[in-house]
């Protein structure tokens, strides 16, 4: 079984071999690698598009649907909610201070009841001695005069 290449570059069937035969084999040897890429483009090209599909989807979550840049915008909301940041503990501190007060002033109006009560007893037994007094008297003077 010899092979022979003519000048022109074709390949002759071996010895025996019948043409129609040879040619078949040199067919098929040329179209199945061929076969075999179109084959493997096709889920090739159906996972590119699925790729290019989710890569656009991204990009449209990503990309600014107005002319600012979101690094940008990004920044000045962290400027932002640290500004509120500020503002609430200044608030908080606030509170507190005024929370202090409240319950110093609490404290301060507990000692005035106080005081009051006291002075309302203290004028409340002068007020009596002044009355038995007076009373005292009174009879006394009664008594004299009978």
């Amino acid at each position: 079984m010899t092979h022979v290449v003519s000048a022109l570059g074709e390949l002759a069937p071996p010895d025996g071999t019948p043409w129609w035969a040879w040619a078949l084999v040199v067919v098929l040897i040329a179209t199945i690698p061929a076969a075999i890429a179109i084959l493997a483009q096709h889920p090739l090209k159906r996972t590119m598009r699925t790729v290019a599909k989710d890569a656009r989807e991204s990009r449209e979550q990503v990309k600014n649907s107005h002319g600012s840049n979101l690094r940008d915008d990004v920044d000045r909301l962290l400027a932002s909610i640290r500004e509120v940041r500020q503002s609430v503990e200044h608030v908080a501190t606030e509170q507190r201070w005024q929370r202090e007060t409240q319950t110093q002033i609490a404290h301060d109006i507990g000692g005035l009841r106080e005081e009051i009560r006291t002075e309302r007893k203290d004028r409340a037994t002068g007020d009596e001695m002044v009355i038995d007094t007076l009373t005292r008297r009174e009879r006394e003077r009664r008594d004299r005069e009978r």
